[in-house]
């Protein structure tokens, strides 16, 4: 059952999970259900000031500690808006503020989405410009290709303001591809630059026979600290290459700034090592505010959004370390543009009440997956999230810190780019009460120890291709728990984080004239761990494949690999097709446990749906309780285990249990709690002939602690160590 908090939108909820007639991510964004989200963002009208409130109505430098600053009119500024001291209090008084609003241009055309206009093609007379939507996915639905050797020359567009940053990009499809990436001045000359700063002074216009990062990324030269005026972009290709996004846009604005230190590593040799960046238009100005030590910020009651969509901008922005908090309440926060952030924050946040609403068609790099809001101060720093919307964007929420806490929040982000998620947890975190429906793309990711998600309610439908991946399978999931395959223990590694009490609408969705050999899968529950078990539980997964489809699509409750892919039990599976499959084409299996769970066939399931599991590569599989309604057990695949759940007291508080077999070999281990208690679920039969052969494997002997115990399993049953 779903708490006590939950009883204001599981109406809404329960609503949704009766039936299904044709999934529309669309559709269901036309009105948001109920919830404690409903009013995010809506600061109602401005008031006078009150005494002793310090009123603004321009941008600038706010920093008298302990003041209560606010906004008595709606402020915009061409770059960076406000800039906070600690202690203070920024309240937007229901007005807004308006960044990086200068008058910028986009290059004409840069997009390719109206074809060859605008673009100079004679030194590229094969190029060709199509709608690629399906195979190139990136900013709109065209891109430009280009044969070796060719090159292409943009328009001018007019840089209003001097003395700024600005990024000449371009994105290129796959990393196979390269090319090179020039600026040129009004004159046609090209634009050189060393970066200034730090000891490797790298060159940073043009950029030469660059290739992108893994799954396509943009590649961008620097113009810094130079004047306004016209400027174009030229393209060459080294290779074979399909582009996209070839524009010149301001970077790193900030709707507010709250300083500790700024970071001007900006090019983009900086970017491809991961150096921080953070106001680096600011670095050499000495009259912006600076936080040092422990304080706390407030934002309330207002809006912050771009005036221009360009590249790397946040609405707020913030370096203040471990000991500054951050405190967000009852704000709008819209951008848009290439890795356009709602949030960024190095110390312990806490946001409640907040809207953000985010367009961000492409990554820098997608392995720099941060979310729109993205808390920064790693595992020690943890923040909380509670009763926000969050539209748009290609993840939502991340770095959530040890035992950090998100709930009564609703997700609808729009994934593109590979491996970005509505919330990406970490060690600790709880996860609980939320409502996720991506408009495209998946829910949680898991990679950490000892989180918790439950009470959520989950629609994922199968993926799109995108650039990464359109020519062979590719997922959507509501809930991916991954280390990538540490070994056990690793400290690094993935374990004893528990999914429970959720309910899962998943369905499998075909797309027309898409590669031949693309497959949407969409997924409940991902795993490919190795560290240690997880533990998915009590939870209700309704399952459906798109009727009158082909075999273009998948759906699934489970989607495991592996060495620990965990324990699945007591939970409630409707389907119209085949729901569980272990060790799947992502990888091999070890140790999945399936037991006391009950599924049900669906009305109108197919005559081909005539198994509930499959078995790929994977061994250690143990079945055990389970019901079935309207069709037996039953399962495609190689040997299995078959047994019951045994309970363990008496061991080590805190440690472990282990199981040997009858040899002496040590089969299974799990860990006990405070008391010195926990469950194995071991086998009775090993099963193999496609169920025809059945081999006795009941003897075992279990220890903790210096205690053991000798048993043989032949029902569930509760074992005493001595």
């Amino acid at each position: 059952m779903f708490c006590q908090r939950e009883m204001m939108w599981a109406g809404a909820i329960l609503a949704l999970t009766c039936g299904w007639t044709a999934w529309s991510a669309e559709a269901q964004n036309e009105q948001e259900p109920k919830g404690p989200w409903n009013e995010a963002g809506k600061p109602g009208a401005p008031r006078a000031p009150k005494d002793g409130e310090i009123p603004v109505d321009k941008p600038g430098s706010y920093a008298q500690p302990g003041a209560t600053y606010i906004l008595t009119k709606d402020i915009t500024s061409p770059m960076t808006a406000i800039f906070l001291g600690k202690d203070v209090v920024f309240d937007l008084n229901g007005h807004t503020i308006t960044f990086a609003a200068g008058g910028y241009k986009h290059v004409p055309n840069y997009s390719f989405e109206e074809g060859e206009k605008n673009w100079d093609l004679t030194k590229a007379e094969d190029a060709v410009i199509k709608n690629t939507r399906l195979f190139f996915p990136i900013v709109g639905d065209y891109t430009c290709q280009l044969k070796e050797g060719e090159e292409i020359v943009s328009s001018y567009v007019e840089l209003p303001l001097a003395n700024r940053a600005y990024y000449g990009t371009v994105v290129v499809a796959q990393r196979e591809m390269r090319v090179d990436v020039i600026m040129e001045d009004a004159n046609g000359k090209q634009i050189d630059y060393r970066f200034p700063l730090g000891q490797k002074r790298a060159i940073a216009s043009p950029i030469l026979n660059m290739s992108p990062e893994l799954g396509g990324s943009v590649i961008f030269t620097l113009l810094w600290k130079q004047p306004a005026g016209r400027y174009r972009m030229r393209i060459r290709a080294r290779t074979n290459a399909v582009i996209d996004y070839v524009d010149i846009v301001p970077a790193l604005d900030a709707g507010v700034a709250i300083v500790e230190k700024v970071h001007p590593w900006l090019d983009y040799s900086n970017t491809r090592e991961w150096d921080p960046c953070a106001f680096p238009d600011y670095n050499e100005n000495t009259d912006i505010p600076r936080v040092q030590g422990a304080g706390t910020v407030t934002i309330r009651n207002g809006t912050i959004r771009n005036g221009f969509d360009g590249i790397r901008s946040f609405c707020i922005q913030s370096t203040g370390r471990e000991n500054m908090k951050l405190v967000l309440d009852n704000l709008k926060l819209v951008n848009s543009g290439v890795s356009a952030f709602a949030v960024q924050a190095w110390g312990p946040t806490e946001m409640k009440r907040c809207r953000v609403e985010l367009d961000v068609p492409f990554t820098i790099n997608r392995h720099d997956n941060r979310g729109s809001v993205n808390f920064g101060g790693g595992e020690k720093v943890p923040s909380s999230v509670s009763g926000c919307a969050f539209i748009g964007g290609q993840g939502a929420l991340s770095g959530l810190g040890d035992k950090g806490e998100v709930y009564d929040c609703y997700f609808r982000n729009k994934q593109t780019v590979t491996n970005n998620y509505a919330i990406t947890g970490s060690s600790g975190s709880r996860i609980h009460s939320n409502y996720i429906a991506p408009l495209s793309g998946s829910g949680i990711y898991v990679s950490g120890k000892n989180g918790e998600v439950y009470d959520n309610y989950f629609e994922i439908a199968g993926p799109a291709p995108n650039n990464e991946y359109h020519y062979c399978d590719y997922s959507a999931n509501a809930v991916r728990i991954s280390d990538y395959n540490r070994p056990p223990q690793d400290p690094k590694g993935c374990e004893n984080n528990r999914i429970y009490r959720n309910k899962f609408k998943v369905r499998g969705r075909s797309y027309e004239n898409t590669h031949k050999n693309y497959l949407g899968v969409a997924t409940a529950i991902f795993t490919s761990v190795g560290a240690g078990p997880n533990y998915i539980y009590d939870n209700d997964f309704d399952i459906e494949t798109e009727p009158r489809r082909g075999s273009n699509l998948e759906a699934w409750a489970l989607y495991a690999s592996g060495d620990q892919s965990g324990q699945f039990y007591n939970n409630r599976v409707v389907s119209n097709c085949t729901p569980i499959w272990i060790g799947t084409r992502y990888g091999p299996t070890k140790h999945c446990d399936v037991f006391d769970n009950t599924f049900t066939r669906k009305e109108g399931a197919k005559d081909s749906f005539t198994r509930w599991f499959e078995l790929g590569n994977a061994s250690t599989v143990i079945f055990g309780g389970n019901k079935f309604t309207g069709s037996e057990f039953s399962l495609s695949g190689g040997s299995y285990y078959t047994g019951y759940t045994i309970t363990v007291k008496g061991g080590a508080p805190g440690g472990q249990a282990v199981a040997r077999d009858k040899d002496g070999k040590e089969f299974k281990r799990a860990k006990l709690d405070e008391h010195g208690t926990g469950i194995l679920r071991l086998p009775e039969f090993l099963v193999t002939k496609q169920g025809k052969e059945r081999t006795d494997v009941a003897a075992y002997t279990i220890e903790s602690g210096g205690k053991s115990a000798k048993i043989e399993v032949r029902q569930d049953a509760e074992v005493e160590l001595r």
